[in-house]
């Protein structure tokens, strides 16, 4: 359970090198309903971030799950992400600069303002 934050590929190309398998669960599920989704797919844990983790507690106490909330502050290094995507994709595909910010510029829709990123990393 985590929404479009930089955390989530992280978390999820990690499962999958981890040889597990991801089952994506819709962040305005209730509980019980994520409850029900955790059984059903026999999920070991469940990886939650901000908002969503007092639900993913609810529900993976009452699904008998282990939950793993995902820590921004745990830090992320430009440097090790860039030789790690160096190693595992082709040349035309890994990142050739990696930025990290805390927030990402937003509009009144909430959705991430692509122009003010530009601006912002052209100059660096």
């Amino acid at each position: 359970m985590i929404g479009n934050v930089a955390e989530f590929p992280v978390v999820y190309f990690g499962i999958l090198t981890a040889g597990a398998v991801v089952v994506p669960i819709h962040l305005l599920l209730t509980a019980t309903e994520v409850a029900y989704v955790l059984r059903d797919s026999e999920a070991k844990l469940i990886v939650c971030h901000g908002p969503t983790t007092e639900v993913a507690i609810l529900a993976a106490d009452e699904a008998g799950v282990a939950v793993v909330p995902a820590d921004p502050t745990a830090g992320l290094d430009p440097t090790t992400l860039i030789e790690w995507s160096r190693s595992r994709l082709p040349k035309h595909k890994y990142p050739r600069q990696v930025h990290v910010v805390d927030v990402l510029p937003t509009g009144p829709s909430h959705k991430v303002l692509k122009r003010e990123l530009r601006e912002t990393f052209s100059r660096s």
